[in-house]
């Protein structure tokens, strides 16, 4: 069994995920490392037994599952999804409208450049879908999804 371990300050530690996979902790510990934005956080692949892993309170939660191009503990997939797949479908309707205009537009300077909007929002549209949200985003995002649902129901 393979861990993520958190490591902020170099001094609080905590393991944020799990897998029986090396290779799949391992990219999630590169994509999660990429996406952080803070500079004293990092987070490390680590070997981890079978007993201890199943210990944690948390291992069920924390197990990842894959999400597009990149892995998400299995307690926040559907919090990331309701973020991630509203952002990409908005992403890919305004491509959608880029392309339309096109369609009815004969000036060149203007196809032109719609051409580079087009591009810009398809590579925005793969960042989103390879993007790794941090533990604590993905905590925030819990909560809120959770006390929208409490106010609802």
């Amino acid at each position: 069994m393979f861990a993520a371990l958190l490591v902020e300050n170099n001094r609080n530690k905590s393991i944020i995920a799990f897998h029986k996979k090396k290779d799949i902790i391992i990219k999630y510990c590169k994509n999660a490392n990429r996406d952080i934005d803070d500079k004293n956080c990092k987070v490390f692949a680590i070997k981890i037994e079978n007993k201890k892993a199943k210990q944690f309170q948390d291992y069920e939660d924390l197990y990842l599952v894959r999400y597009g191009q990149t892995y998400i503990q299995s307690k926040y997939l559907e919090t990331h999804q309701l973020d991630s797949d509203t952002l990409i479908d908005d992403l890919k309707y305004t491509r959608d409208i880029l392309y339309r205009i096109i369609e009815f537009n004969t000036n060149k300077k203007d196809i032109k450049t719609l051409t580079k909007a087009i591009e810009i929002v398809e590579h925005e549209i793969d960042i989103a879908k390879g993007y790794t949200p941090s533990i604590k985003e993905l905590v925030n995002r819990f909560h809120h999804y959770e006390e929208y649902k409490n106010t609802i129901y």
